[in-house]
């Protein structure tokens, strides 16, 4: 009948369509985030960094996708942290206390950023919305140190012990401005639609310098600061998601 040769017809030309149909997902992305910068140096009490001083941060980024595992991401994030032994009074013994050395510092940060999805990455209706990946790279810190040493107790260290050689040696050091950076991290995405995604984010920067809270010789010269971010935001990914057919000839 007929009729059967057309609904062959449309049926054979769906199968065609959905062979041939290439998926075309949008690969640009911009976001916001926002969350906590924490440091660790020579004037922490805990290990894991100035917890007792949370600070905020923010961050901008344009992000541009390679293949359904790797992308490449270019940010700009500002911070700051603040640091003062003279608040550790339950310290024992007290040496950080009579130490009492005190930092502000404001880190404002461009970087460049490697992301890579070990599970691939897809945002389509109904795949996977949960996506975790690794990132890494190479970034530039421009850094603002206001150090005090104004609380040192120089009747408690001696004037001239080594501790008090070194502060002298740390005072006559100027800070940086510059500071190259290393950051690396894990990240777990998650999809709010084929334009806009969710990201929750840790990366930890290792640095080249031991002067991010303007002290190092009164402390610990050998190792180096460090500092590292935890935030949450939001992307836009630019495009639309749609099927691309070949062209019927």
């Amino acid at each position: 009948m007929w009729y059967q040769k057309v609904v062959a017809v449309v049926l054979f030309s769906f199968v065609g369509w959905a062979v041939n149909a290439q998926y075309k997902s949008s690969t640009f992305e911009v976001g916001v985030q926002a969350g906590t910068l924490l440091y660790q140096g020579d004037l922490t009490f805990n290990p894991m960094g100035s917890y007792e001083y949370l600070k905020p941060s923010w961050a901008v980024y344009a992000l541009k996708e390679v293949d359904n595992q790797l992308s490449f991401r270019l940010q700009f994030s500002r911070g700051n942290f603040a640091e003062n032994e003279v608040a550790y009074r339950w310290v024992n013994p007290t040496w950080k206390q009579e130490r009492g050395l005190q930092v502000q510092t404001k880190v404002s940060e461009l970087s460049a950023l490697a992301m890579y999805y070990p599970l691939g990455r897809n945002t389509v209706d109904g795949a996977r919305k949960i996506n975790p990946y690794i990132m890494g790279g190479l970034g530039m810190a421009f850094t603002s140190v206001n150090r005090n040493a104004a609380a040192f107790d120089t009747s408690f260290w001696g004037g001239k012990s080594a501790v008090a050689e070194g502060l002298a040696a740390d005072l006559a050091t100027p800070t940086p401005k510059l500071v190259p950076v290393l950051p690396v991290g894990i990240g777990l995405q998650y999809a709010l639609g084929n334009n806009w995604v969710l990201r929750g984010e840790a990366l930890y920067r290792f640095t080249g310098s031991d002067y991010l809270d303007g002290f190092s010789k009164v402390a610990n010269a050998a190792s180096k600061d460090a500092y590292y971010t935890v935030q949450l935001g939001i992307g836009y990914r630019f495009g639309k998601n749609a099927y691309r057919c070949p062209r019927v000839q």
